[in-house]
């Protein structure tokens, strides 16, 4: 159950990037190209509206990979648990 959970919330995460990349950039085509408006002034805006979901995103993928580390994350794993052994 936890790691189906894990899954769904790994799933989650992709889905909420993917489509908040999507709608920024229709935003950004919207503003910048159809209505003239300012190029950094329309990507500031863009950013302040996508930062929370993409908070939200990175905590989703953040739960669905704590049942899968990285490469790197095991090995740092294995490291430490070695070195607390040994003292």
């Amino acid at each position: 159950m936890k790691k189906n959970l894990e899954k769904l919330s790994w799933i989650a995460g992709v889905l909420l990037n993917v489509v908040t990349a999507f709608a920024a950039l229709i935003y950004l085509f919207g503003v910048v190209v159809w209505m003239h408006a300012p190029v950094v002034s329309a990507l500031l805006l863009t950013v302040a509206m996508a930062l929370p979901f993409l908070g939200l995103a990175w905590i989703l993928l953040r739960l669905g990979r704590s049942s899968c580390p990285s490469r790197r994350e095991a090995e740092a794993l294995q490291a430490l648990q070695k070195g607390i052994r040994a003292i």
